[in-house]
């Protein structure tokens, strides 16, 4: 099918050769010229013909390229192809050994090559610009194609700069412009070397193919821009996965930066984020390729119109500035500002490029794609900002959790599986975090407290918390009691219950040495009123003995039960004082072993005893004395240590069974040692039981027992081993240096003092007169005084040869009466009565000033002694403490 032009141009030709053939045909019917002339007129008719032919094989050739350049134009989207195989047809047709095919932007007035050929050799694709001048600017401002005929000499506008390689110079041009509508999108330029090349029917034949070439142009530029726009999707996804992958701001911004480099053709790429008021540069992209910074401006100082949050496209090179990056940028033609806005429009940041390559500078394309990549970015970054949040405060909590002395665990309420706890905790357990983290509650807390465990891990609420008091088992074996606190939290959108575990040993070693201390003071006023009470019971008796004539013996054994009785109960108050640790004068002298054994086991009897047959069982106890001599130690102390083993024992033996003591000797060593046949202990435990406050008996044990008994043995000079296994019973042997014999010393009986001027000084009112009755049956004269102040009163006025005065007094006591009566210059001996006994401190009596002790009770004969020492002593002379305190 022909174009439109095509129809009336072969019409008008036909036509034409039609009228010239009927107008030789009738100038021969009409008049008859001779063979000759029709000769004429035959030639002239075939001429017509001829030209008639050859017109319509013009006009078919052009048709079958017109037909060609369509088939050629449809076949695809590669423009230069597309065009090489229009310019094969159009060559066929059209004197063109120059031709040019662009297209034109509006927007910047310039051509942009597509397709060129010079003399016949199509040149590569150039990344050209060229303004409109001359011919060309009118036929883009028109619309219409122009034809340039008879060019004499080549001038601006007449041949493309490229052209300048052809060996002649163009003569003709023919300009025909490709539209789209009413919108000029192109420009055919065809130039031959001849003059007069190009006529209407070229301008015809080549609008037409320029308006299927503005078909194929537009074509490409749409299959361009959308694979452009593909890969810039697709380059952009990459990105945006790249992008939020990363859980770092500053490892975001990074990919953020090589992103828009990598999108955008722009020279120099930056990007910032926002940190308080300052922008915090760490990227640069140079035309010599990239740069680490480490930059922090201020933001108004930098980019003062960030704050705004809109884009900003400069390509104003005088309105450009690089501010504090100055020292790293080289001079600037255009920007493109894009800032990085969160939620709530915060602005997290800013993506700068600088210096667009090509002609134009940035474009809204070049602005909708980077205002897509902080969109990504902005996202990415609330992201990691919210990450870096979360880390931080998860670092703050376990901070404080590993800081904290309280054990932590996280426990998954389902499996029962630790998820996590801190250094407390695993400390608790005795094993490594990444260990204990493989337990379960089955696996750390005691067969008998898991059902009560899992009932707090199931119970613990959420909001609040519940307490309890539970035990776990550490890795040694050794039970911990604890108070635990359990509440039900979300971890990573699972539930979990914290447990905040505080170890309950040392509350219990401080109750227990509350306990102790509470026993210690409780024993030490027993011990006094005992001592008082005891002190007049023999007094009294030793008077009624006084009294008794020679043939009341009956009534003088009697009273000598009644006196044996209360020096009995003196040294049961003396025990009492050393076992609930409140005696604090110095231990000295030898201990025989064999005896200290046999107190050992009466001492205890009534706990492996007695409470063992109300328990319903039975533990015997067997002694094997050997034959060796005693030991450099205080005996009270030596029994200490072998109380705590027995009772060790005892609770060893839960069922019953055997306890025995021993005793041998090796050369000069002495060696002790008491066996249990209950349930032994484990490497783990055995390492620690001379450990201050380890127990294994959970509430029931202070921790003190063993501990005391290593710093007694070991200040003796000693030592203490044990040996145990699990279920084969356990065995702890004391070694201590053998001591010298001590011979028995009997006093002669002392005379009676010469009789003194007595100050009896006492606020109990039945000691007072038992001691005064006591001292007068000896001969001596007895003033006495009811509390220090009327003694003082006493001393003021009238003078005596010694003070004997009671320590326990209220308002001033013994002590401190001494150290007044030595204020005031007086030399007289004081001799210092006191129940107190063992607690006394030696230093603090000597400074006092005083010069003997005598502890109550006491009898007639201990009285007459010290009163004898007392007299042969100088007014300034004291005597050490005697030992017994």
């Amino acid at each position: 099918m022909s174009p439109a032009w095509m129809a009336p141009a072969l019409s008008s030709e036909r036509d034409s050769v039609l009228r010239e053939v009927e107008q030789l045909l009738a100038l021969a019917r009409t008049v008859r010229l001779g063979p000759e002339f029709d000769e004429i007129i035959r030639r002239a008719v075939e001429g017509a013909t001829d030209r008639l032919v050859a017109a319509t094989r013009r006009r078919t050739a052009r048709l079958a390229a017109l037909a060609a350049v369509q088939q050629t134009v449809a076949a695809g989207f590669d423009l230069p192809a597309i065009m090489a195989g229009v310019y094969q047809h159009l060559r066929e047709i059209l004197d063109a050994p120059c031709f040019l095919v662009a297209s034109y932007d509006a927007g910047s007035r310039t051509l942009h090559q597509a397709f060129a050929v010079v003399d016949g050799r199509v040149l590569a694709e150039a990344a050209m610009a060229t303004p409109l001048s001359g011919a060309v600017q009118q036929v883009i401002a028109t619309r219409q194609a122009r034809i340039v005929n008879d060019i004499a000499e080549p001038g601006p506008g007449t041949r493309r700069p490229s052209s300048a390689d052809a060996p002649q110079p163009v003569r003709s041009t023919l300009y025909v412009p490709m539209t789209r509508g009413d919108e000029v999108i192109g420009l055919i330029q065809a130039q031959s070397y001849r003059p007069d090349a190009y006529g209407e029917e070229d301008v015809e034949f080549l609008t037409t193919i320029a308006n299927q070439t503005a078909m194929a142009l537009e074509n490409a530029r749409l299959y361009t821009e959308a694979l452009r726009r593909n890969q810039e999707v697709e380059a952009l996804l990459t990105a945006a996965q790249h992008i939020g992958a990363e859980l770092a701001p500053e490892r975001v911004l990074h990919r953020v930066v090589e992103a828009a480099a990598s999108l955008i053709d722009a020279e120099i790429v930056t990007g910032a984020t926002v940190s308080g008021s300052d922008l915090r540069f760490e990227r640069l992209r140079l035309p010599q390729g990239w740069r680490d910074l480490n930059l922090r401006v201020p933001v108004d100082t930098a980019l003062p119109d960030l704050c705004t949050g809109q884009p900003l496209l400069d390509n104003a090179p005088d309105a450009l500035a690089a501010g504090p990056l100055a020292p790293v940028l080289p001079p600037l033609r255009n920007r493109l500002q894009v800032p990085i806005v969160g939620s709530e429009q915060r602005v997290l940041g800013v993506i700068l490029l600088f210096n667009k390559r090509g002609p134009g500078g940035f474009n809204g394309r070049d602005l909708e794609l980077t205002a897509a990549l902080a969109s990504h970015a902005a996202t990415a970054l609330e992201r990691a900002n919210a990450y870096r949040a979360m880390e931080q405060s998860r670092n703050y909590l376990q901070t404080l959790m590993d800081r904290t002395y309280a054990a932590v665990f996280v426990i998954d309420p389902h499996q029962g599986q630790l998820r996590d706890i801190n250094i407390a905790g695993a400390r608790l357990l005795g094993r490594p975090r990444e260990e204990a983290l493989a337990l379960t509650v089955d696996a750390m807390v005691p067969e008998a407290e898991r059902t009560a465990w899992w009932e707090l891990v199931h119970s613990a609420p959420t909001g609040s918390a519940v307490e309890r008091e539970l035990q776990i088992v550490a890795a040694d074996g050794i039970t911990i009691p604890l108070d635990v606190t359990a509440t039900r939290v979300d971890v990573n959108d699972e539930p979990a219950v914290v447990c905040l575990c505080l170890d309950r040993r040392p509350r219990l070693r401080q109750e227990e040495a509350e306990r102790l201390r509470a026993l210690g003071e409780m024993a030490s006023g027993v011990a006094h009123d005992f001592n008082n009470m005891l002190g007049v019971i023999l007094g009294r008796t030793e008077l009624l003995i006084s009294r008794l004539s020679p043939d009341e013996r009956a009534a003088r054994a009697d009273l000598q039960v009644i006196r044996q009785a209360a020096l009995d109960g003196a040294e049961t108050v003396k025990r009492l004082q050393v076992f609930s640790g409140v005696a604090r004068s110095p231990q000295q002298g030898v201990a025989d072993v064999a005896r200290v054994l046999r107190d050992a086991v009466e001492l205890t009897r009534a706990r492996w005893k007695d409470a063992a047959r109300r328990r319903g069982v039975a533990i015997d106890v067997l002694v094997e004395a050997g034959d060796c001599p005693p030991v450099a130690a205080s005996p009270p102390e030596l029994r200490e240590v072998l109380v705590n083993m027995i009772f060790n024992a005892v609770d060893a033996m839960p069922h019953g069974g055997r306890i025995t003591l021993r005793s041998w000797a090796r050369g000069d060593r002495v060696f002790i040692s008491v066996s249990d046949t209950g349930v032994g202990m484990t490497e783990a435990v055995r390492s620690k039981i001379f450990e201050p406050f380890f127990t294994t008996k959970g509430t029931r044990g202070s921790g003190l027992g063993l501990s005391a008994s290593y710093g007694i043995i070991s200040r003796l000079g000693g030592t203490i081993s044990v040996e145990s296994a699990p279920y084969q019973g356990t065995t702890f042997t004391v070694e201590l240096p053998a001591g010298e014999p001590q011979p028995s010393v009997v006093e002669p009986p002392r005379e009676r003092a010469a009789p003194l001027n007595l100050l009896l000084v006492d606020d109990e009112p039945q000691m007072l007169r038992t001691t005064k009755m006591m001292l007068e049956l000896e001969g001596h004269r007895v003033t006495p005084a009811s509390g220090g102040a009327a003694a003082l009163e006493l001393l003021a006025t009238r003078r005596f040869d010694a003070v004997l005065t009671d320590l326990g007094m209220p308002e001033m006591n013994g002590l401190q009466l001494a150290e007044h009566i030595r204020a005031r210059g007086l030399t007289l001996p004081i001799l210092l009565i006191t129940g107190w006994g063992l607690e006394l401190e030696a230093e603090r009596v000597q400074e006092a000033g005083i010069t003997d002790v005598l502890p109550k009770p006491f009898d007639g004969d201990q009285l007459r002694t010290t009163l004898a020492r007392l007299a042969s002593s100088s007014p300034t002379t004291a005597h050490p403490v005697p030992a017994a305190l």
